[in-house]
């Protein structure tokens, strides 16, 4: 009997985390708390996933060519009005605090969130396209980055999007560094970021000096 019971509370547990792990943009809730991790480092990069998308421009863009610069990614859409405004939040905070990293923002319904869409999302919320670009892209492309980034979505109706809140930083090669679920767990996200933009500013003299050594 003990063994059941046992058995009957560890399933309840993991179906109330998984419930908790997705915050639809339907109703305001409460973020729940989740713990942040470290991703481990290797030669996978997020940039490989591939796919084609459009940016708030209405280019054509690769995730490819977001290579380069130290990036923050999350998935949300432009009329979430539960969740989504605090990831954007959370973002803007880490700009403001870690100068030199880009900012990523994917869609999560590319049929509604057009380029012109995307464009007066950024320029409702003050987002200058020199640090950051909203994507939106077939839904086989989105789904398969939400895989790789570990991010869980769902439609719950029509409108609204039920889906998992969290920040991917990634070195300048698309390698994850840092996964933050939820919103706690920033001020470490901040860190890393900065450590990430520290270290390539170390290295940029570096490089500088090689290239200059091959062409003599």
């Amino acid at each position: 009997m003990t063994m059941l019971i046992n058995k009957y509370v560890s399933s309840a547990a993991f179906a109330l985390a998984f419930s908790l792990s997705l915050a639809g943009c339907s109703r305001r809730t409460s973020p729940a708390p989740a713990a942040s991790v470290r991703a481990a480092r290797g030669d996978f990069s997020v940039y490989d996933v591939g796919g084609g998308w459009r940016d708030q421009t209405g280019a054509v863009r690769t995730l490819d060519g977001l290579r380069g610069t130290p990036t923050v990614i999350a998935l949300m859409y432009a009329h979430c009005s539960s969740s989504c405004p605090i990831a954007l939040a959370t973002m803007k905070r880490i700009a403001a605090t870690a100068p030199g990293v880009h900012f990523v923002l994917v869609s999560l319904d590319p049929r509604r969130d057009s380029p012109g869409a995307l464009a007066a999302y950024a320029s409702e919320h003050g987002l200058s396209s020199d640090r950051w670009t909203l994507l939106s892209g077939q839904d086989a492309d989105v789904r398969a980055l939400a895989a790789v980034l570990g991010v869980r979505y769902r439609w719950i109706s029509s409108d609204d999007v039920a889906h998992a809140n969290a920040l991917t930083l990634v070195d300048a090669t698309g390698a994850i560094v840092r996964r933050q679920a939820g919103f706690d767990g920033t001020d470490e996200t901040i860190r890393a970021a900065r450590d990430l933009t520290a270290a390539a500013a170390e290295a940029a003299p570096r490089i500088h000096d090689s290239l200059n050594g091959i062409s003599q």
